[in-house]
């Protein structure tokens, strides 16, 4: 009977420094509604993602794009006879001025610097694109210019498309495999897509296609480490001390853990249960 009184006297105490410390727990019902809002917003950013995708293929394979590469081909070859052409007689204007200023009197050399742009500039207290312009010759506008374009980039591609594949089919009938999950005849318990966040690691691409798809998923985090116990039932050790799962993005098993692993567009992720550590898939 004391045990029970002190336990709940303990447990009094811990929720009165919770709530003291502005701490609040989520309930279930808060917690499902808000994984269902995200699996929400993923959707639709996927469905964006995919037929963006569609659409630049079949611009590709149009009978006219062959035909549109010519044209740029072309416009960009009279661009560049241009480009020579004004270029040869910049350098023909340089070359008259630098004679003129050479051989002229005194007095001419003295008037072409004072009508000079710097020249006028030091005069006025004004700056020119020259005097604003960074280590690249990059002027003061053309950077502004670029940081809002960047800017502008990253608010309205908030998300990422990358592939993933979940399978344990390596073990699906090996004999001494000892478990309650029920597994697909094949092993590929998942191969799609998933919509992520640019800048999120694979734990969190291996979350969102598990809530996404209705997989149960184990897990424990340390840190920034995150370790995989258990995907759709199927357990680390239920075949074998050294069976367990691993992960690979594009085809190459990196030497981090998957919570430090960042994600780039385009990527294939596969999860795979092995035997042992150095299984592959």
């Amino acid at each position: 009977m004391y045990k029970k009184f002190l336990f709940a006297y303990i447990l009094l105490i811990l929720l009165l420094l919770l709530s003291g410390c502005g701490c609040s727990i989520e309930t279930v019902d808060e917690h499902n509604s808000k994984i269902e809002k995200e699996a929400l917003e993923r959707s639709s950013a996927l469905d964006a993602l995919l037929n963006q995708t569609e659409a630049s293929r079949e611009q590709e394979t149009s009978p006219d794009y062959e035909a549109d590469i010519s044209d740029m081909v072309s416009d960009s070859k009279i661009t560049e006879n241009t480009d020579t052409m004004t270029s040869s007689n910049e350098n023909s204007a340089n070359s008259q001025t630098t004679a003129l200023v050479q051989t002229g009197p005194a007095s001419s050399e003295t008037v072409l610097e004072e009508t000079s742009p710097k020249a006028s500039a030091e005069n006025t207290g004004t700056e020119t694109d020259a005097d604003t312009a960074g280590p690249d010759n990059t002027t003061a506008a053309e950077t502004k210019a670029y940081e809002s374009q960047t800017a502008e980039n990253q608010t309205t591609r908030p998300y990422i498309k990358v592939h993933i594949t979940i399978t344990c089919s390596k073990v699906v009938d090996n004999p001494d495999l000892s478990t309650d999950a029920k597994l697909p005849k094949d092993g590929i318990i998942l191969d799609g897509y998933v919509a992520v966040r640019n800048g999120d690691s694979v734990f969190d691409a291996l979350k969102a296609a598990a809530d996404d798809n209705g997989i149960s998923l184990s897990y424990t985090k340390s840190g920034g480490s995150v370790y995989i116990g258990s995907i759709n039932g199927l357990n680390e050790k239920q075949c074998g001390r050294y069976s367990g799962w691993r992960y690979s993005v594009n085809n190459v098993y990196p030497n981090v853990g998957c919570g430090g692993y960042t994600l780039s567009d385009g990527d294939s992720i596969l999860f795979g249960y092995g035997v042992t550590y150095n299984d592959s898939y």
